[in-house]
C-alpha cells in the first residue's frame, strides 16, 4: 500500500533523560541509566519516591499512574501491592493497532510452563469485515495444567480498548474456561477473545 505524505515523524528508540534531575547529587542510585526503585517506588534514600520513565521498565502512562499510586499509599504507611509487571497493557496506536499484555508463548516456556496456544483470525470476525479490516488476530496463550491465561496479543481494530479485558483476565488469573463463559456482545471484535479460547481448549481439557 502506497500513502503519499508531507512529512513522516520517526518515534521510536526512547531514552530516560536523567540528566536533568541529577539524581547522584541528592546521593539517589542510578543504576542502568534509570532510577533504582524497591517495590514500592522508594529510592535508596528513605522518603524519596520515583516514577515513571525515569524508573520504570515501561515507558508508558498508564505503568506511571500504577507506580505513583503504589509510591503514594506507600508514603503514607499503607502496604500496597507492588506493580506486577506482567500484567501491564501494552498498546501500539498504529493501523491496524496492536496490544499485547503478559507471556509469549517463548516466554511461558522459558519460565517453565507448559502452554497451549490458540487464534482467532481476523478473517472470520464479522465487525472487522464490516470495518474493512481482515488482516490480524487475536492470540491467546495459557498454561495446561489449569487453564490459567498467561499471554494475549493482538494485531485487530479497537486492539488497545479490547486489551483492557485480557489485563483484567490475567490480573484475575482467569482460566480458558471462564473466559469462555464470559458472554460477548456480537457482532464485535472482542468476542474473538472468546473464540481464541475455544480454539485453545482441546489442547487444555486433554491434559492429565
Amino acid at each position: 500500500q502506497a500513502i503519499t505524505a508531507d512529512r513522516v515523524l520517526v518515534a521510536v528508540g526512547r531514552e530516560t533523560l536523567l540528566e536533568p534531575l541529577k539524581p547522584e547529587a541528592a546521593g539517589i542510585q542510578v543504576e542502568g541509566g534509570k532510577i533504582k526503585v524497591n517495590a514500592f517506588q522508594m529510592t535508596n534514600r528513605h522518603g524519596i519516591y520515583a516514577v515513571g520513565d525515569c524508573a520504570s521498565p515501561f515507558m508508558l502512562a498508564h505503568a506511571a499512574m500504577a507506580e505513583g499510586r503504589v509510591a503514594a499509599e506507600h508514603a503514607m504507611g499503607k502496604q500496597p501491592e507492588p506493580i506486577a509487571y506482567d500484567m501491564v497493557p501494552q498498546s501500539i496506536y498504529s493501523h491496524p493497532e496492536a496490544a499485547m499484555v503478559g507471556l509469549t508463548k517463548e516466554e511461558a516456556v522459558k519460565r517453565g510452563f507448559d502452554v497451549a496456544e490458540g487464534i482467532f483470525p481476523l478473517a472470520a470476525s464479522g465487525r472487522a469485515f464490516t470495518e474493512g479490516e481482515r488482516n490480524g488476530f487475536i492470540k491467546l496463550v495459557a498454561e495446561k495444567k489449569y487453564g490459567r491465561i498467561l499471554g494475549v496479543h493482538i494485531c485487530a481494530p479497537h486492539a488497545s480498548e479490547i486489551i483492557g479485558e485480557a489485563a483484567l483476565a490475567l490480573t484475575l488469573e482467569a482460566t480458558v474456561d471462564e473466559l469462555i463463559a464470559t458472554i460477548h456482545p456480537h457482532p464485535t471484535v472482542v468476542e474473538g477473545m472468546q473464540e481464541a479460547a475455544l480454539a485453545i481448549t482441546s489442547e487444555v481439557r486433554q491434559h492429565p
